[in-house]
């Protein structure tokens, strides 16, 4: 990057022709304005969502970054933060760097009304000088007083970019606004434009949002008219994570070499995890009852000097064969790898009987096609359904299972008859222990996790709930 760019075209001055008028501006935007004016001898300005949220008056606002635009020296920049640089854009002739825990672009452009004017959201495109002046050289301030989301010129510059659309979903759903009628309707009319590739950062940002704000861009998507396109957007972004998972593809090239052979079906936790992104603990293998030979199965696991145990917990080196359901579980690489042979597996069928939604999806190996990946959609919003709701409870390992889940994946949420299903069961499980001794083991499922303490509140609301917790902690 240039010590300076300079071009004859300054338009800092023409910022400073658009005065409008002062704000009083927070103690930490005050001190990175006077970090960053070291970088320049010239006015320069912050705009995005530090200055949005300034102006707007938000009530104890959170700032993660700070976005400065002016005729920043890069070189007097890159030289004072040394190993603080998070990346330099010498396309947008941008600095990153990390300063005090924010995020900090020096973005040098003296040309600073050319480029507000190729930015998107006018909330964001407002600029306040370091003594809290708004300059206002787009007329962007009336946006503000209606207090709606708006991209001017919003048809050409979704075809220029059509992961725009989602980021005014996403400021509709972040603000709580209304999004401009014109806006809308291109919304509409050019989101068939939108592909995994062109919105990435935009769709990578809603997917980074708390589960209440999505629900919300879910909401506003559907008041546009575009929630399918939306839905589509992220099952082929869950396909795409499946396929270049590379503790999934480990996970699978370990098995394959074991095995010595690759024509089986991964299902389950392992695809649930990667399309999160979170490391699989366990694989569930199934092959179709033709081509699995359980006796050829255990002869190699003998022969790699495994033994087979009755410890359901499976020992480091040893298998358990569950013959109530045929089920042969090994520790394999680091990973437990839970085999069995199914009839010809049936992607509807599987979707109908398998124990929750998030766990329906399915993975030939043999063709890497992933299978029922629209349930994708729920695991990225966090949506955790049974697949039978036609009952009044389920048995205690089911419960069990949902509660674990709830306790390792953060903000799975339980709506409508499976959050009254799931209730009503809690109350079972502590007889069951009491029946089953050797099952209590299954209890530390759900303790000890990241989020095992939003799940024993979600438990003291339930029926039943105060014994279970007692239980839990003995």
């Amino acid at each position: 990057m240039n010590q300076r760019i300079d071009q004859p075209n300054n338009q800092i001055q023409e910022v400073l022709d658009a005065k409008a008028y002062p704000i009083e501006l927070p103690d930490v935007v005050k001190l990175a304005f006077e970090m960053a004016s070291q970088f320049t001898d010239e006015e320069f300005f912050l705009f995005g969502s530090t200055a949005r949220k300034c102006i707007l008056e938000d009530e104890n606002p959170e700032f993660n970054d700070f976005d400065f635009l002016g005729n920043f020296d890069a070189k007097k920049v890159i030289e004072y933060f040394g190993d603080n640089i998070i990346t330099v854009y010498d396309h947008f002739r941008t600095v990153k760097v990390r300063w005090n825990g924010y995020a900090v672009d020096f973005i040098g452009r003296p040309d600073a009304v050319t480029a507000l004017r190729n930015s998107d959201i006018s909330l964001s495109l407002v600029c306040i000088g370091r003594d809290g002046t708004l300059y206002d050289p787009m007329n962007y301030l009336p946006d503000f007083r209606a207090r709606h989301v708006k991209i001017h010129n919003a048809r050409e510059r979704f075809q220029r970019d059509p992961g725009r659309i989602l980021r005014v979903l996403r400021f509709s759903s972040d603000l709580g606004f209304p999004i401009e009628e014109i806006t809308a309707k291109e919304c509409l009319e050019q989101s068939q434009l939108m592909t995994v590739e062109n919105t990435e950062y935009a769709l990578n940002q809603i997917l980074d949002l708390s589960n209440e704000k999505k629900t919300r861009v879910l909401e506003v998507a559907e008041e546009l008219g575009i929630s399918e396109n939306l839905r589509n957007l992220v099952i082929e972004r869950s396909r795409l994570k499946v396929l270049e998972d590379i503790n999934l593809k480990i996970g699978i090239e370990t098995l394959e070499k074991f095995l010595g052979r690759s024509d089986f079906f991964v299902t389950g936790g392992a695809l649930r995890d990667a399309v999160i992104g979170y490391i699989p603990r366990d694989f569930d293998i199934k092959f179709e009852n033709s081509t699995l030979d359980f006796d050829e199965l255990i002869m190699t696991l003998n022969n790699l000097g495994m033994a087979e145990t009755d410890d359901v917990r499976l020992p480091e080196g040893t298998y358990y064969i569950n013959k109530y359901v045929n089920v042969i579980s090994f520790y394999l690489g680091g990973k437990v790898y839970d085999v069995a042979a199914v009839d010809p597996l049936n992607p509807t069928l599987w979707e109908k009987t398998t124990d929750v939604n998030i766990n329906g999806m399915i993975f030939d190996n043999t063709t890497k096609e992933l299978l029922n990946g629209h349930l994708s959609y729920d695991v990225v919003f966090r949506k955790l359904k049974l697949s039978d709701t036609d009952i009044e409870t389920i048995d205690a390992l089911k419960v069990l299972n949902v509660l674990k889940m709830m306790s390792r994946i953060d903000g799975l949420t339980l709506e409508g008859r499976t959050l009254e299903i799931v209730r009503n069961s809690i109350a079972n499980l502590p007889s069951y222990f009491r029946q089953n001794p050797h099952m209590r083991y299954r209890r530390r499922v759900i303790t000890g996790n990241t989020f095992t303490r939003d799940v024993f509140e979600f438990i003291m609301n339930c029926p039943g709930g105060t014994e279970l917790i007692s239980f839990l902690e003995s």
